[in-house]
């Protein structure tokens, strides 16, 4: 499981694109998403495993529901996860 306030971070055709954990899902570009993989599908345009993409584990994943608002969380975030594209 990721922990709320984790940045994971990917860079695609040349743009830095920054996902934060929240208690409830996903924050991207100041919209909440319920998973990765929609992330990953508004990056790139295709379907991509949001995990693989990020280039996280089966074990962290994260596939919870949200509901509600989406809220950063107030944890501190930890170290930005750099994932690299390969292909």
């Amino acid at each position: 499981m990721l922990t709320p306030g984790t940045r994971l971070v990917r860079e695609w055709h040349g743009r830095t694109h920054s996902v934060t954990v929240t208690d409830t899902g996903f924050d991207y570009a100041g919209r909440c998403y319920r998973s990765l993989t929609r992330i990953a599908r508004e990056i790139n345009g295709t379907h991509w495993s949001g995990p693989r993409f990020f280039g996280i584990g089966a074990a962290s994943r994260a596939t919870g529901g949200m509901h509600g608002k989406c809220e950063l969380a107030s944890a501190p975030a930890s170290s930005p996860r750099k994932a690299s594209h390969h292909g």
